[in-house]
């Protein structure tokens, strides 16, 4: 039976996802998120990431991967490797704070946030907002699949948190991993 719900639950989320995702996207200019040619995606690291930033990347190349069929590797700042994703801290942002915009020269996304989790959140809500990944419970979730993921080529979005404490009273809100990717 669980089994049963988990596929339609996954087969229903992909169907609103790729409709959301056709309505946002549909005429506007996208941009592709990975490499196109197969090389190494990589997810660069903030100088002296805070561990909540570590688990930023750690998220966006397990989540990527599981998406794309593809390895994504993890690079420290001052690495001349190209990188997909950049991460940044930005000081002057709040605690939850964060802004998801190519960077100018177009090759790679940044997540720009505040500390202690406005990084990680970033990295959730390009993957829960952007790309659809869903995490229902602590044992159901979805990634969809996607070999070549594209965003907007003109996104700039800054979120900044309206509630300044949030709480669910459900069991699953009380599972760390769970509670930070539905950003509780």
């Amino acid at each position: 039976m669980s089994s049963f719900r988990s596929d339609v639950c996954g087969t229903a989320a992909s169907l609103v996802g790729a409709f959301l995702l056709a309505a946002t996207v549909c005429g506007r200019d996208l941009r592709p998120l990975l490499p196109a040619d197969g090389a190494v995606a990589a997810v660069r690291l903030p100088a002296d990431p805070a561990p909540s930033e570590r688990r930023a990347a750690a998220e966006l190349c397990e989540a990527l991967s599981n998406m794309t069929g593809r390895a994504l590797v993890t690079i420290a700042a001052g690495d001349p490797a190209e990188a997909a994703i950049e991460l940044n801290f930005n000081p002057s942002f709040g605690p939850e704070e964060y802004r998801l915009a190519w960077a100018p020269t177009g090759t790679a996304l940044r997540i720009t946030g505040g500390r202690p989790r406005g990084v990680l959140y970033g990295a959730i809500g390009l993957l829960h907002d952007q790309l659809g990944c869903r995490w229902f419970t602590r044992e159901v979730s979805h990634i969809p699949r996607n070999a070549a993921p594209v965003l907007p080529a003109d996104l700039d979005l800054h979120v900044r948190p309206p509630f300044e404490y949030r709480e669910v009273l459900w069991t699953e809100a009380f599972d760390g991993d769970w509670a930070m990717r539905n950003r509780l």
